[in-house]
């Protein structure tokens, strides 16, 4: 809903600042009383409290996301670093394979998970989903300059006017 958007709109503006996470919070809990609780807003509370280094906090809100949908890959990937941070690999990965199901294309997801099967000495896993890693934010990386280069000089910059059609 409006107050989950507005939520993350205030969150993104300064997502350390204290007192923008304060009213997103605020945001998200009347987000709650009107259109009911969420997988989404349940990450959004566990992205505040691990901001607020509350990371027990953090994971229970993850843990009820899954609750709500098992399916959302950003709850699987705060759960699965969670465990790694807290020196629990074998239930890390479990999530973090999952989060790999449900989002390829997340590179965080692929980050956590190599990292975490290293720790587990599964060396072709962790090569794999590290050089997977590596190849997603190479790419992203390329997109975002080719953007910035689209945005810094017009088409017609770059010798690419429309053709003009004489009737």
């Amino acid at each position: 809903g409006a107050r989950y958007e507005l939520a993350e709109a205030i969150l993104q503006s300064a997502p350390n600042d204290a007192q923008v996470q304060t009213e997103a919070e605020k945001e998200l809990k009347a987000a709650v009383s009107t259109d009911g609780d969420s997988a989404g807003i349940e990450c959004m509370f566990a992205r505040i409290a691990s901001r607020r280094s509350d990371p027990d906090s953090a994971l229970a809100h993850y843990i009820r996301a899954l609750e709500f949908n098992s399916g959302n890959s950003e709850a699987q990937i705060g759960v699965g670093r969670y465990y790694a941070e807290k020196d629990f690999p074998a239930k890390a990965v479990e999530h973090l394979r999952k989060a790999v199901e449900l989002d390829p294309m997340n590179e965080q997801a692929h980050y956590w998970l190599a990292s975490v099967c290293k720790r587990l000495s599964l060396e072709s896993e962790s090569s794999q989903q590290y050089k997977i890693f590596k190849e997603i934010k190479e790419a992203k990386d390329r997109l975002r300059d080719l953007y910035q280069q689209m945005n810094l000089h017009p088409p017609h910059q770059f010798g690419d006017e429309p053709s003009q059609q004489n009737n």
